[in-house]
This record gives C-alpha cells, sequence and structure tokens, in this order.
C-alpha cells in the first residue's frame, strides 16, 4: 500500500538563527523542504543550506537500527543488547575514563538527558561537546544580552568585525541588506582578509588583527575620556582596574599589530562612540576568545551593551550550541548555567535525580583527550574526525579508546571507528526544543506515524532507566523537569570588562562538529 506525504514545521539545524521550515515526508525519504512564517523569520524567509543539507543527505545510506562491529564489519544488534552492552559497559568502568559528548544541532531535552546520563549514571563530570571543547567558558556570557534581529530595524550602524555572514548567517545578510535599501542603514566591515561576502553597500577596514585593533580602539577611548561614565558607573565592577592595565600597554604596538593608522584608529573610535544605535556583529567560528573580550569591553565602554538597537549580536556556528550552556553540557555548568563545581547545587541535583551523589571534576581536556585517558567515548550528533582541522588528533584517541558508541544519521568518519553505531533522529521524529543565538526557544513538530527505530530522546530514556532513572512517556515531559531544576532568581551583579586571558583557543572544528552542516556547506 502507497504510503501518504506528511507536511511538518520544523526548525532549521544548520546556522544559530533558527528558520522555521516546513518538510514534507514519506515515511523516511525527505521530499522537499522550504521556508515558512515563523518566529525568526516572520515572512518565510530560509538559505539554500537546509536544501543542500537535504539534497546531500538523501544520496547517503541512513543508520535505521543498532550496529555493533564485529570482525572488521558493522551487523544490526537488537535494542535490547544495545542498551544491554552499553549500560553494562559504564558500569564496570572506572568513571574517570568515560567521557560523554553531546552535538550543539541536538534538541535541548537530548542534551539534558547526556549530561544526566554521564553524571547521574556514570558518576563522571566529563560531559561536554567537542565543539566547544577547549573553549567552553570563552563565549559564557556574551549571549546574555545579545542584540535580537528584530533590533536591526533600529540601529543606525552595522559593524562587521570579521564575520562573513552571507556565508554562515545567509538569511542575517539578506535582512542586512534590507535594512540599507529601506533605511540607508551603514555598514561598516573590519576585516584581516581582502573579500567578504555579500551585496552590502559598506565601507571596508582591512587590518592585520581585529584583536588589537579593537583593543587601540578601547585604549583611544580611555585615553581621551570618550568613555560612557553614565552606562559604567552603576554597572560595572572593575573599571579603574582595567582602565589602569589597558593603558600601561603600549598604544604605539597596538598600532603596529593591528596594521593600521593612529588617524585610522582615532576616526573609528570617535565615529562609534558618537553612533546614536550601533551593534557589532562577530562570530564564534573566527573570533578567538580575546577578541570577543575585547568587543565586549567596547560595547561596555561606549555604553551601548544592552541598549536597545545597540550593543552585541554574537553568532553561533550551530542551531542549538546555546543550548549547551543552557542544558549543562559543559563541565562547569549545570542545567540553567549555575556552577556545577558548587556542592549545593550538585546536592540540588543529586536530590531532584534520586541517582546518589554527583560528581565533580575538571571535565574532558584536549591533553587528556590525546593522551588516551578517556577509553570509553560516547558521541552523539558530532563528527569530530570528518569535521576537524587536524582529523588526526581525534582519529587517533577514537582508535585506541576501547569502547566508543557514535549516534548520527550516515556513517560519518567518526561512526566508521566507533563499536556500536546508534541511529540519529531527525528533529521531526523526535520532536522538542531548540534555543537559537537570540536565546529565543522554539519547538518543532513531530510526526504522527510510526517510527521505524527507537527516536534518539527515547534511545537516552532506554539507558537512564538503567540507572533507576524516572522515565518519560513524552519528549514534552523533559522539558519539564528541565524547567524545575533551572535557578528560581538571576542575579543582579555588577558586570565585569574582560581582562587579559592566559588562554586563546581557537576552534578546532568546522561546520560545528557536525557532518550535516559540513554536507550543506559543500
Amino acid at each position: 500500500m502507497e504510503t501518504q506525504s506528511q507536511k511538518l514545521k520544523t526548525i532549521c539545524n544548520i546556522c544559530s538563527i533558527g528558520c522555521t521550515l516546513e518538510v514534507e515526508i514519506n515515511q523516511r525519504k525527505i521530499l522537499s523542504i522550504k521556508g515558512v512564517e515563523g518566529l525568526i523569520n516572520p515572512e518565510g524567509e530560509y538559505c539554500s543550506y537546509p536544501v543542500k543539507a537535504v539534497q546531500n543527505m538523501n544520496k547517503l545510506p541512513r543508520i535505521t537500527e543498532p550496529l555493533l562491529r564485529k570482525d572488521g564489519n558493522f551487523q544490526p544488534i537488537g535494542w535490547p543488547d544495545a542498551i544491554e552492552l552499553m549500560a553494562g559497559k559504564i558500569k564496570r568502568a572506572n568513571p574517570e575514563v568515560v567521557a560523554f559528548f553531546a552535538g550543539a544541532r541536538l534538541s535541548n531535552e537530548e542534551q539534558y538527558r547526556i549530561q544526566k546520563l554521564g553524571r547521574g549514571g556514570a558518576k563522571t563530570n566529563n560531559v561536554g561537546s567537542f565543539h566547544y571543547l577547549e573553549r567552553e567558558k570563552a563565549y559564557e556570557k556574551l549571549t546574555k544580552a545579545n542584540l535580537p534581529f528584530g533590533e536591526l530595524e533600529l540601529t543606525t550602524h552595522i559593524y562587521l568585525m570579521d564575520t562573513d555572514v552571507a556565508h554562515t548567517h545567509p538569511v542575517l545578510a539578506d535582512f542586512i541588506v534590507r535594512q540599507q535599501q529601506s533605511r540607508k542603514c551603514r555598514v561598516t566591515t573590519i576585516c584581516e582578509k581582502d573579500e567578504m561576502g555579500g551585496s552590502f553597500d559598506r565601507d571596508n577596514l582591512k587590518v592585520a588583527s581585529v584583536y588589537h585593533f579593537v583593543k587601540a580602539v578601547n585604549y583611544f577611548i580611555l585615553r581621551n575620556q570618550l568613555e560612557d561614565h553614565q552606562f559604567l558607573g552603576p554597572l560595572i565592577g572593575n573599571f579603574e582596574a582595567y582602565r589602569t592595565a589597558l593603558l600601561a600597554e603600549s598604544y604605539d604596538e597596538l598600532i603596529q599589530m593591528a596594521g593600521v593608522s593612529r588617524e585610522e584608529v582615532a576616526e573609528f573610535s570617535t565615529s562609534f562612540v558618537q553612533e546614536k544605535a550601533a551593534v557589532l556583529v562577530f562570530s564564534e567560528n573566527n573570533s578567538a576568545a580575546r577578541t570577543c573580550d575585547e568587543l565586549f569591553n567596547l560595547a561596555c565602554l561606549s555604553g551601548k551593551h544592552g541598549k536597545t538597537g545597540s550593543g552585541l549580536m554574537l553568532l553561533k556556528e550551530k542551531n542549538n550550541a546555546h543550548g549547551l550552556y543552557d542544558m549543562g553540557v559543559m563541565a562547569s555548568f549545570s542545567p540553567g548555567t549555575d556552577n556545577w563545581h558548587n556542592p549545593e547545587v550538585r546536592r540540588r541535583f543529586s536530590q531532584a535525580w534520586g541517582m546518589g551523589e554527583l560528581p565533580d571534576g575538571e571535565g574532558i581536556t584536549m591533553e587528556s583527550l590525546e593522551k588516551g585517558k578517556y577509553k570509553m567515548l560516547f558521541i552523539f550528533g558530532e563528527d569530530p574526525v570528518g569535521c576537524a582541522y587536524e582529523p588526526e588528533k581525534f582519529s587517533g584517541a577514537i582508535k585506541n579508546a576501547e569502547f566508543v558508541v557514535v549516534q548520527d544519521y550516515m556513517l560519518t568518519p567518526t561512526a566508521s571507528l566507533a563499536h556500536l553505531i546508534l541511529p540519529a533522529s531527525w528533529p521531526w521524529e523526535n520532536g522538542g526544543t531548540y534555543t537559537n543565538t537570540q536565546k529565543v526557544l522554539q519547538n518543532t513538530e513531530k510526526t504522527g506515524v510510526e517510527l521505524p527505530q527507537i527516536p534518539s530522546w527515547q534511545q537516552l530514556n532506554m539507558l537512564l532507566s538503567e540507572f533507576n532513572a524516572s522515565g518519560f512517556d513524552e519528549v514534552d515531559d523533559v522539558m519539564f523537569e528541565i524547567a524545575g531544576l533551572f535557578p528560581l532568581f538571576c542575579s543582579h551583579s555588577k558586570l565585569n570588562l574582560r581582562m587579559k586571558q592566559t588562554k586563546t583557543p581557537a576552534p578546532l572544528f568546522k561546520a560545528g562538529c557536525d557532518a550535516v552542516t559540513a554536507l550543506a556547506r559543500q
């Protein structure tokens, strides 16, 4: 009997904007995908990336059941056996050698369950994401006052700080073009390379180092007393310490490292401070931590941080990268971004989960990974081998591990090295929520037809049940548990300007460490 196709609304899982899409499916086959009116894209805007991803995905065999490596080949294995195998391995392992990785494309509910499995089931704080490996704290607080896309309609000047939005976030690039055409909004590009994409009418300033340029701008503002004291006084706690430290540096050296003239720094600084509503747009994929810090400082010194139509717009690389923070998929954070290292926080989760005492620890490090410390790896929705700038850094660690589980849609380079492969679910097969780069929470529709596999979130449910964790009948119930554990109150302590960092880790992966995004950008 021929089955009927079904149309569902879902959230794009490529970039961090989170456009609403309509996907037409017939059983597992994706027939079409297009943009429809949504919370983020009210006019149904969308780009070519999800279409390209689907076209390329449809050419590849889909993993639909658990596969166990045996005699060098993958063979199907039943779900009870797969769950028993994983649970048994976890229970017998030393917690210190077990590591759990959650991808930035997964739903909030999946990310939450993965860190709960690691901390509550395996009793390890080795929970994290390859996407943020070694740089989880670099962007921690930068999105807390991220400018909503809609407020760009009130912005008079957009500064693209070495970010090619036409390539990474095409829908945002089109929005900026429309703002220029309708309101004559100015665009200035500060970049380290000669060409940037997009059909912007813009001013360009070529620099040798964005970091040193922004730091030179901050120096000029402070030396000439152009800072906004009305903003800084009540909100910033360490202004004098930052001012003293920065002015003690060599301005000539900053200018030289920036690769610009004194006149260019002076002109930019004066213009930016005087701009009525200006926004600094930058992205995680090409902005080092120290650059992000100085951009934050610039927004504060000029009094633009957090103001309507002004401030910061940090673009993340994946659709639910922000969820990794909110759901506690990092050694330093609990779900709700409390300090996991605080015993009182861990005690609160221990009581709620009923899974015994919960572990502390520094979490996953690149050094320990390369040295082969982690003997058991559970990798959900990430392809570190296929997406790494240096694949051998990760293929060696995975090959040397004693037991590796990978969950994905297809046989990625990482999955091909696994001992056990689990089938991943598309958002419309799973249901659940996603948090975009502006912290907008969106829900995706779930197909009503019977799936030929157990959905991803239920796989985690089955695993957690082996550790006496309460299960759920619906994915929505997971969010109820999450919401009940979030902090009831937000702190109102003063902000601090970012001081000099000792480490400035660069991204280790392209495409957000996600095989689907890599296919979309081929």
